[in-house]
């Protein structure tokens, strides 16, 4: 039998491979309540064995941060160390704990993923354990002997292990913050816990749960106003930051064809921030000599302390968002740095001046063709100026440290988070946009029965030809068998004909012989008669 943790992980990835869902950060409740259970059942083991929390008053431990993995770069370790950061007054000598869950061999813990932490490596533990279960039984063990004051979970969308081990007698104050990756989660129906969500989506998502979500934006040191200018190099310079997971080679629109675009209508230059694997490089080149486009127009910078800072040292006038995936850390950092922000939409236009948490100071393309005219658009100075107020305004309202540090505390607290000013709207639209993923799914699941019955019937009608391939092939066998049996047979009967024909007549040709012998036998009798008588 499978083991419990691995079984429940395996049907949240099989809803991830929804088309529709797969989209949606939701949370499946019947999958959180048999990972409460289980973990419920796998810490009376431990209280069976002696185990227990250290006795504190609540809120008296130490904050323990449990997180999958950590990394050298993105957004997800460097939050951790904002809340570190913002906690800094409040708690002292802050745990982070690894599950490790997707790995069978924790990946070495570097030094640059734990300063960007704030936690250093002898407050850190990375679980080991061969299964799911063993590492639950190191976590469970690690956090009795901890006795945190709050949990705080910062665990990827499929781990078990984290989730298993919320459990109010560990800790009374459990904080699930829901990681930006918009996809199907463990842990948002987990009882007595606080959900943090880092986004006004996100958040409307999980109202849409009849959840109840604390809304707190995300933030990033603030670089200080804007140095200089625009178009200081006289053409429009453009760039985007993040990983090869945000470029879906498979979407409709590629990154390659995108840079060549940018550039044939710029006539500037477009800087990566991040690293790229062989086929993007490999994909942008190609991309770029098919247009004719000189390939010093793209400058790749791998890695860089600061998105804000790189932004201004190389001139960049114009960020163009990752597609199809953003980078919600990105963002703020480009809003912190002041540049105007062009962000790709599967839905229609919409005016983004209408909602100041997600629009203010961003331009929207859907195809090449709106891709091309906003960027048009933007070669104009004033406009450019407008646009960067309208992002240093935004990341001041929703995203200043202050802002951030503020909130927590107030969430923490029992207080409400940062009120989304377009709530009521944006409810309806993530309302809309379930059911139309759900009406998808079901599209989908409706074409993958039809599809199965099809392969049935068809697998069907080549049963039924074979059996009756066989059947034909037995009778052809059992008919020559037939034929066979009564050839031998009357072959036989032949072969005795003949031999008894022949020994009939070598019976009668002995008779014969016998016959003539007999009478010669008589004629010399005869004559030795005649001759005694004389």
């Amino acid at each position: 039998m499978e083991p419990a943790l691995e079984r429940i992980r395996d049907e949240l990835r099989s809803i991830q491979r929804l088309p529709g869902l797969s989209r949606i950060g939701l949370g499946v409740r019947r999958l959180d309540h048999e990972l409460w259970k289980h973990g419920r059942a796998r810490l009376d083991a431990h209280r069976a064995n002696g185990a227990g929390a250290p006795s504190r008053q609540a809120g008296d431990g130490p904050d323990v941060y449990l997180a999958s993995h950590v990394y050298d770069q993105g957004g997800h370790t460097a939050l951790i160390g904002d809340f570190v950061q913002a906690r800094r007054d409040h708690a002292t000598g802050a745990h982070l704990i690894l599950t490790n869950a997707s790995k069978k061999d924790p990946p070495a813990l570097t030094a640059e993923a734990l300063a960007r932490t704030g936690i250093p490596r002898e407050r850190t533990t990375s679980l080991q354990g061969v299964s799911l279960d063993d590492r639950l039984d190191a976590l469970l063990a690690r956090l009795l002997e901890l006795g945190p004051g709050r949990l705080f979970l910062f665990h990827h969308h499929d781990d078990p292990v984290a989730v298993a081990a919320c459990q109010a007698e560990i800790c009374a104050d459990c904080v699930l913050v829901h990681h930006n990756d918009g996809r199907p989660s463990f842990g948002l129906h987990m009882p007595d816990i606080t959900l943090i969500e880092l986004n006004p989506l996100g958040a409307a998502i999980a109202r849409a749960q009849r959840l109840s979500p604390e809304l707190l934006p995300l933030t990033c040191p603030d670089p200080g106003p804007r140095p200089h200018g625009f178009l200081r190099n006289g053409a429009l310079v453009t760039a985007t930051s993040g990983t090869p997971l945000k470029f879906d080679g498979d979407y409709a629109y590629t990154y390659p064809e995108a840079i060549a675009l940018i550039l044939k209508t710029t006539g500037g230059r477009h800087i990566h921030i991040g690293p790229l694997n062989d086929e993007l490089t490999g994909g942008i080149d190609q991309a770029l000599r098919r247009e004719g486009i000189d390939p010093r127009g793209f400058v790749h910078r791998p890695w860089v302390p600061s998105v804000a800072k790189a932004l201004w040292d190389c001139d960049c006038d114009v960020y163009v968002a990752s597609f199809p995936t953003d980078g919600a850390r990105a963002l703020v950092e480009v809003a912190a740095s002041g540049t105007p922000y062009l962000a790709h939409t599967r839905r229609p236009h919409r005016n983004p001046e209408n909602d100041p948490m997600t629009g203010a100071g961003t331009g929207w393309w859907r195809n090449w063709d709106e891709l091309e005219a906003r960027l048009g658009e933007l070669s104009d100075r004033r406009r450019l100026e407008t646009r960067s107020e309208q992002m240093r305004q935004r990341y001041m309202r929703f995203h200043h440290p202050s802002v951030f540090e503020r909130t927590l505390d107030d969430i923490l607290a029992g207080k409400e988070g940062l009120a989304d000013p377009q709530a009521a709207g944006r409810d309806r639209a993530m309302l809309a946009l379930i059911t139309a993923a759900l009406a998808d799914d079901v599209i989908e699941e409706s074409a993958v029965s039809r599809n199965a019955l099809g392969a049935f019937r068809r697998d069907s009608d080549a049963f039924r030809r074979d059996i009756e391939a066989s059947a034909t092939r037995f009778r052809a066998g059992e008919e020559a068998a037939r034929s066979a049996v009564e050839g031998n047979l009357l072959k036989a009967i032949g072969q005795s004909d003949r031999a008894t024909s022949e020994k009939v007549e070598r019976l009668a040709g002995e008779q014969a012989t016998l016959a003539e012998a007999h009478g010669r036998l008589s004629e010399a009798h005869g004559r030795l008669g005649e001759a005694h008588r004389q």
